[in-house]
């Protein structure tokens, strides 16, 4: 069993950093006593010290900064290949994928990734609860796409027309026998690649999502 670690991205999260740094040190500085008191609320009749007020914004501050952390630096997070088939860890969500259960397994680039994300954001009519649970469907098959990837597939706008991509770099497309598709991010994409080709070779095309070609 070979470990491979998540790629980790930061890439337009740095303005968030910098907000919540600000207002971390403003906490500070409210409960060091720099101010007295603040108004709770307008009758006056509940009111906040300053050393409180500091605690909450030190508080929320440092709890956003560490669920970036924790989401930027893919903690929890990894990929294994050994002969009983892929591990893919996320978080607290985790699953092996045997290789008899996987159809097609290739590297795949940024602009693929995009475009096979993109597939499932498609206006839906809602002329009929049929489309409702299409809808939803779509929506499933998309958050499972990206269950087990690090790295946030990203654009600059809503419309497929308008979008300007964001993400870069490589993924691994993972398809199941039953036509699931799953997007991995491992750091190193072309030695996982190697590594799953000591087990097993791919040469299978992939089952096509929503009309998008493998």
């Amino acid at each position: 069993m070979e470990k491979f670690a998540p790629r980790r991205y930061f890439k337009n999260t740095i303005i968030f950093y910098v907000i919540c740094g600000l207002l971390l040190i403003a906490g500070i500085i409210v409960a060091s006593g720099f101010m007295d008191r603040f108004p709770g609320s307008s009758t006056g009749k509940i009111e906040v010290t300053s050393f409180q007020m500091g605690l909450i914004m030190i508080g929320f501050s440092s709890l956003i900064i560490i669920i970036m952390l924790f989401n930027n630096l893919a903690l929890g997070s990894y990929y294994s290949v050994g002969a009983e088939g892929i591990t893919a860890a996320k978080g607290g969500s985790k699953q092996v994928f045997s290789f008899t259960e996987i159809l097609d397994l290739k590297k795949v680039g940024a602009s693929e990734a995009e475009q096979l994300m993109g597939s499932y954001d498609q206006p839906q009519p809602f002329s009929s609860p049929s489309d409702i649970g299409e809808a939803m469907k779509s929506a499933y098959d998309s958050t499972k796409l990206i269950r087990f990837c690090t790295v946030p597939i990203v654009f600059s706008g809503r419309e497929p027309a308008t979008r300007v991509a964001q993400t870069g770099g490589d993924f691994i497309l993972l398809t199941t026998t039953s036509g699931d598709k799953y997007l991995l991010s491992p750091k190193d994409v072309d030695g996982f690649v190697r590594k799953i080709s000591s087990f097993r070779t791919f040469s299978q095309p992939a089952v096509p999502v929503n009309g998008l070609p493998a």
